[in-house]
């Protein structure tokens, strides 16, 4: 962890709770109070495994909950989700998101309103708020309730939507919210039982679909606000990435092409638009500039 931190095991405890989402369940503050401090400072910065005590292991291991201490590793957030959520089917306990709510993540689909579904279609049209991107604002322009455009803080999104629970709120998400999506960040940051999540068609969904190929061993990703592992990604044999402006097909075929590796590029281009464009070329062909796309690596050997 950084130069002066907290070593107080209950102020540590608040941090995670933070960074996962969600309050912790008491059995897994029992099991982390009965770490050394040395070990939970260790988890809590991600420099390493947390390395419980034997005594902790044994007195845990049957616990009711099924929470497992030796399970306990680097990425606390994982981890903890993981044990959220096993304590939440051992208890009963039900904080799903809810099919009816007053707020609501929309998928839109790939862009063109005809892939909308009903379900969808019907949330918005019936909401008091509509919050998205200008883009996606201006695809409803017989909405008469109260157009919101997307917060740049994601944080003060949350915030707004927590501070509104008395309104019906719609929220548009790309594609689908849960994949590489919106909804992601919303489901972890505001009571489950307060959100209903309506999933959409991906942009990947729809391009496999153009091309008449299957998904099913298509290792799916994003570039948005990240760099990828290509070391990691080259190995797969199909991978399906949603692009930004920082790392698009151009960036990803000099990758390829540093490694010397044979692949081809299914670059599809504003999908499901009239102006819609799918190109299939080896990496020496990609040009620099594309629209908003989605880039399928094929290794075809």
């Amino acid at each position: 962890m950084k130069k002066g931190r907290i070593s107080n095991t209950a102020r540590q405890l608040d941090a995670v709770e933070m960074n996962v989402g969600s309050v912790l369940p008491d059995a897994i503050k029992t099991t982390f109070r009965s770490l050394s401090p040395k070990a939970v400072d260790s988890t809590i910065s991600g420099s390493g495994p947390v390395i419980p005590e034997p005594d902790v292991l044994s007195r845990h291991a049957a616990d009711d909950t099924g929470l497992v201490v030796a399970d306990l590793c680097a990425d606390i957030e994982r981890s903890l989700m993981a044990r959220h959520l096993s304590d939440i089917v051992t208890s009963g306990a039900t904080t799903l998101t809810a099919l009816n709510a007053a707020i609501s993540v929309v998928g839109l689909g790939p862009g063109n309103s005809d892939y909308l579904t009903p379900r969808a279609a019907q949330l918005i049209k019936a909401c008091d708020v509509l919050i998205g991107s200008p883009r996606q604002l201006a695809c409803f322009p017989a909405f008469r309730g109260e157009k919101r455009p997307l917060d740049a803080s994601l944080p003060s999104l949350a915030a707004w939507l927590s501070a509104h629970q008395w309104q019906s709120v719609v929220v548009l998400a790309s594609g689908d919210p849960m994949l590489y999506g919106i909804g992601d960040f919303l489901s972890r940051h505001l009571p489950a039982g307060s959100l209903c999540i309506v999933p959409g068609i991906s942009a990947a969904q729809y391009l496999f679909s153009r091309l008449g190929w299957s998904m099913n061993d298509v290792y799916l990703t994003s570039s948005h606000g990240r760099r990828p592992d290509f070391e990691f990604l080259l190995r797969h044999s199909k991978v399906a990435m949603m692009t930004d402006r920082i790392i698009g097909p151009y960036e990803i075929a000099r990758e390829i092409m540093t490694r010397n590796l044979r692949r081809t590029l299914v670059i599809g281009e504003n999908l499901s638009y009239p102006d819609e464009r799918i190109h299939i070329l080896p990496p020496e062909e990609v040009a620099r500039n594309y629209a908003m796309n989605v880039v399928v690596i094929l290794d075809e050997r």
